[in-house]
């Protein structure tokens, strides 16, 4: 199933069953702690892809996940390039979606099972997308947690950018 950007639900509230009240307080208390850890850390970092090498463990353990990766578009080349990744050696995680890629270029989720893959924005712009994947017995993804990928992905990007963005004007003058 595909969902489109947050301003258009289409799904229930659990892509895969309906969640319990403690099981989404105790979710929300995991979301909120991982986005303090990163937005703390994330001031101590400057380079994109170091940042997304340091908090793929975290932003994994946020939505409960077992391993996925985070990929970042190239705009001009059209391609995309892993920036962090947790995974095993040789461990792939299956996608269907043939057409994954042109889906999450235009701001779609993708979510097959356990696999969710979660596009992240700044400014109406796709700069790339989490792959987040749990294994059995584990239910399948909430909304929320796309939610949260989403959300913390622009995020993360937005603070990287205003970063640089300071750092040459003080290199200029």
């Amino acid at each position: 199933r595909k969902t489109t950007l947050a301003g258009q639900r289409a799904l229930p509230t659990r892509l895969g069953g309906r969640q319990s009240e403690s099981t989404e307080r105790s979710g929300n208390k995991r979301r909120e702690e991982t986005i303090e850890e990163l937005l703390r850390k994330a001031q101590m970092v400057s380079a994109v892809d170091s940042l997304f090498k340091e908090f793929i463990g975290p932003i994994l353990h946020g939505v409960e996940a077992d391993r996925g990766f985070i990929a970042l578009f190239n705009h001009v080349s059209g391609d995309c390039h892993c920036v962090a990744r947790q995974l095993g050696r040789n461990e792939k995680i299956k996608i269907g979606d043939s057409d994954y890629l042109e889906s999450l270029r235009k701001g779609l989720r993708i979510a097959e099972g356990r696999v969710l893959l979660v596009p992240f924005h700044r400014d109406g712009e796709v700069m790339g997308f989490f792959c987040v994947n749990r294994k059995p017995p584990k239910p399948p993804f909430a909304l929320e947690d796309g939610d949260f990928l989403e959300n913390l992905g622009s995020q993360l990007i937005t603070h990287l950018l205003k970063r640089a963005k300071r750092r040459v004007g003080k290199g200029q003058e």
